[in-house]
This record gives C-alpha cells, structure tokens and sequence, in this order.
C-alpha cells in the first residue's frame, strides 16, 4: 500500500494480495481517521460478502473466489469502542457482466484497489442496539 494526502483527503493504492479490510482498519488507525467516508475502484480475486436479514437479524455470509471488478466501494468510517470501524458495501462486476453486491465482510486486491478516504474532524462513535440487531451510529 502507498498513500498521498491533502487537507483531509487521503489518495491510497492497495497492492496485490492485500486484504482490503484489514489493511484499511490498519491504516485509520496509524494515521488516526476517527470519522470520514470512503470510495474505491479496482478489482479483487476474491471477497466475502454479508447480507443483513432484518427478520433474523444476523448476517448472511457468502464467499466469492473469482477475479471481478469493483464497480463501487462505498461506506463511511467511525469508531466502536475506542477502535476504528469500517461500513463498507462494495458492487462487482464478474467476467459476464452481471454484479453482486453486498457488506464487504473481506476481500483479497486483485491487481490493485484505488481508494479514496475524506477524513472529517469529528468523533463518531458506535452502539450495539439489540432491538435493530446491528452496531449502529451514536450521537451521545
């Protein structure tokens, strides 16, 4: 991974063989990002994706191991208990041109990601709520 930044945004290259998540959750930790937005292109080898069903309330886990494009990586990032949190939901494009999407739970960079976080100047912070099922935005 390399980066530039200005201001508050952040220009990041992830490199092959990176798992998006976790470097990413390393890097707004290093760099303390403690609330902003993201935005990403690229391609993976592989992702699993979550789904949320709201009956049940627990997440539906799927693995994809194909090489695809990423459309669209979008999510918003805070923090939950003193940690950095990332909400990512990603679209991807497979070989015939159908997509999936879905929560990116993980996902391995194929030959690179681009991404582009804003970082804002602002604490937010995250709350386990039982009756929703989900960690959800707090405003306290």
């Amino acid at each position: 991974m390399e980066f530039k930044m200005t201001d508050s945004t952040y220009f990041i290259r992830l490199d092959p063989e990176e798992k998006i998540i976790e470097t990413l959750l390393a890097f707004l930790e290093e760099n303390y990002i403690p609330s902003g937005m993201l935005m990403a292109v690229g391609a993976v080898k592989g992702v699993t994706l979550r789904y949320f069903d709201q009956k049940t309330k627990n997440f539906v886990e799927k693995v994809f191991t194909e090489p695809m494009e990423v459309t669209s990586l979008t999510g918003n990032i805070t923090t939950m208990n003193g940690a950095p949190y990332l909400h990512p939901h990603i679209v991807l494009a497979k070989r015939d041109f159908s997509t999936i999407s879905g929560h990116l739970q993980e996902g391995v960079v194929g030959p690179t990601l681009e991404v582009i976080i804003r970082s804002f100047d602002l604490s937010v912070d995250r709350i386990f709520s039982e009756g929703i099922g989900l960690n959800i935005l707090s405003f306290e």
